[in-house]
């Protein structure tokens, strides 16, 4: 799951390069905005979705036409 994450939510803000006296090679430039997402707002989404009222012991069970897998995938 944590890869998942990574690779989907991945920042692709780009970072500029710039010429610096005394270095070979271009330096990074990190000093670059960046819009993080807001996690009290996501959190709230969660609890605003979340299932209520489901009885203890309940299962899922599958709908009529659902595929049934023969494993995981």
């Amino acid at each position: 799951m944590l890869r998942q994450t990574l690779m989907c939510h991945a920042d692709v803000g780009v970072i500029a390069h710039r010429w610096v006296k005394n270095y070979p090679n271009p330096y990074p430039d990190f000093n670059v905005m960046h819009k993080c997402r807001n996690f009290d707002e996501v959190l709230q989404w969660g609890y605003d979705h979340e299932l209520d009222n489901v009885p203890d012991g309940h299962r899922w069970k599958p709908q009529a036409g659902e595929k049934i897998w023969d494993s995981p995938p």
